[in-house]
Order: structure tokens, then sequence, then C-alpha cells
């Protein structure tokens, strides 16, 4: 993809180097799912491998729980000054345009998955959605160990092919 653009909700940018592009594709790539394909649409290609983590509010959230809702999962850390604040940024635009349209309010799910949950607690999770005004109804800012971590990468690495 070096030289061309990629597009991000209406909007074009262009990753400055290859750690960016990579760095994009960890923390935005993994999924838009439909967890239940019976009721979608939408073509699902491979299902992702259910998660049991944590969120803001110390409440188990799983992957299964949004059945039948298209759900887009994301990489970020709260310590993040490169990709992740203009990633988070850009799902909140997300958000909110999938909130205001009618038929898709009650359809979608986000969940941002932290990478670095030695570090990210669960009040630092609740102060980064306060910091992006996100609606915790749809969409989930998770942590858990970094074993729970390492093995849901672990599982989507089996998964999903990423490109190198």
């Amino acid at each position: 993809m070096r030289g061309r653009s990629m597009v991000a909700i209406g909007t074009t940018f262009r990753p400055a180097s290859p750690y960016n592009k990579r760095m994009m594709q960890l923390l935005m790539t993994v999924l838009i799912a439909v967890v239940d394909p019976s009721v979608s649409r939408l073509p699902v290609i491979r299902s992702a491998p259910d998660f049991q983590l944590i969120d803001a509010n110390n409440q188990a959230v799983t992957l299964s729980q949004f059945r039948g809702k298209a759900v887009l999962v994301a990489f970020f850390f709260t310590t993040c000054s490169g990709t992740c604040p203009a990633t988070t940024a850009r799902l909140g635009k997300v958000q909110e345009a999938l909130a205001k349209d009618e038929r898709l309010k009650d359809s979608f799910h986000l969940i941002s998955i932290t990478l670095d949950p030695q570090r990210d607690t669960t009040e630092k999770l609740r102060n980064y959605q306060r910091l992006y005004d996100v609606d915790p109804r749809t969409w989930s800012f998770l942590t858990g160990t970094a074993d729970d971590i390492r093995q849901l990468l672990a599982a989507l690495r089996k998964s999903w092919k990423f490109p190198a």
C-alpha cells in the first residue's frame, strides 16, 4: 500500500511511515464482524474468537453478548501519543454518526481493548472515555490481565492473517 491513500471515515490520510502504517493496522484491524451470521446480511469472512474482559465499570464483557450487532474491535493504550488519540477521535465520529441513524443506532457496538493492561486500570479507562465523551451504551473500553490480552491476541492471530 506504499504511496496509496487509505480512507477512514470520510477522511483520507497517509501513514507517515511504515511504523505508523503497521501501528494503524494493529490498532484498527481486527474486526468488523457480526457475531451471529444467521441474522445478518453482512458477509462473515471468519468468526472472531469469543473473549471475556472487564469494562471501565468493572463489569465482565464478552464478544458473544453483542450477538446480532456489527462489532468493531480496536486496540489502543491510554498513554499512547501516536495514532491512538486520532483513532479514538475518529471512532467517536463513527459512534456519533451511527447513533444518529435510526436504522443503525441499535445495531452496532464499538470495543476498544487496551494493549497495556498493567497501566490501563478501569479508572484510567473511565477517564479516557470521559476525555473522548463516548457513549458507553455503544462503546466499551476493556482491560484484563496481561495474560488475558496475550491470549486474545494469540487467538486472533490464529483466526486472522495480518499483512506484514
